[in-house]
């Protein structure tokens, strides 16, 4: 079983080298690493091939470099069309995989066949948790709509599924195409192993995700979408629309909430 990793990077050269090497220091070795350069502006293509020269010359470590910025969705598309390997893995520059990760998700792909998409969870900067190694369930339509199960970094897919994700969307762009490949009747599994870690907590400035609102809306055209290509769904869109407001005014009313704070004078 080969998998195909592929990285987007637009300003990520100083993180860039840590998610290269936790591909490259898999007890799984991946069958090749492509690297995506976005129209960076501080050139991380260079900087790949001055670091990695012996991986770059044998083909292991590939890039690919655009000419102008796409956004994630773009970078993530290329490198998934010029990928051959069975599956392809999506790894964000600023995360890193534990180094068992693609031997656990080939054990489970090896004893489930019929899965086309497997995620699993992941840790926070710093965080500790138990890595209990548990059997993937299975993800349906139903279950994606109540909210994304998985992390772009903790996704695999295989290669031959022909959807993509829209270039025309920068948030919630995974979301979009989980939601579309669960709808084309493909097989959905996700593990609660946590085997990634984030560079960075979700929904925090410095990522696309920190954008509370521009998220929810993302996620709002995801459901628009998922209408369109069922159009049995539509009935179903103003509950779905009114189901991502009400989780937004929730987080806000939460977030915007005092802390209480506990003082020492009783």
């Amino acid at each position: 079983m080969q998998f195909s990793v592929v990285i987007p990077a637009y300003k990520a050269a100083h993180q860039l080298r840590r998610a290269i090497d936790g591909c490259l220091m898999q007890e799984l070795q991946p069958f090749e690493i492509i690297v995506v350069d976005d129209a960076s502006p501080e050139l991380p293509a260079e900087t790949v091939r001055d670091q990695y020269p012996a991986e770059c010359a044998s083909g292991k470590l590939k890039i690919v470099s655009l000419p102008i910025n796409g956004g994630p969705s773009v970078a993530r598309n290329i490198g998934w069309e010029v990928s051959s390997g069975d599956f392809v893995a999506f790894l964000d520059a600023d995360d890193c995989w534990d180094r068992d990760r693609l031997t656990i998700v080939a054990g489970w792909l090896h004893d489930d066949p019929q899965i086309d998409w497997l995620a699993h969870r992941y840790r926070l900067p710093g965080e500790v948790k138990p890595k209990t190694i548990q059997i993937p369930s299975k993800v349906t339509l139903n279950r994606l709509l109540v909210g994304n199960v998985a992390q772009t970094s903790c996704v695999v897919v295989r290669r031959s599924i022909p959807m993509r994700f829209n270039p025309a969307m920068r948030h919630c762009e995974d979301y979009d195409l989980w939601l579309r490949i669960a709808a084309s009747g493909y097989e959905l599994r996700v593990s609660e192993t946590p085997l990634t870690e984030l560079g960075r907590p979700q929904l925090t400035a410095g990522g696309l995700s920190g954008n509370r609102w521009a998220m929810r809306r993302g996620e709002m055209r995801a459901y628009y979408h998922l209408s369109q290509m069922r159009p049995m769904m539509a009935s179903a869109l103003p509950i779905l629309i009114s189901f991502s407001l009400m989780k937004h005014l929730r987080k806000s009313f939460l977030s915007a909430r005092p802390q209480r704070t506990i003082s020492s004078d009783h």
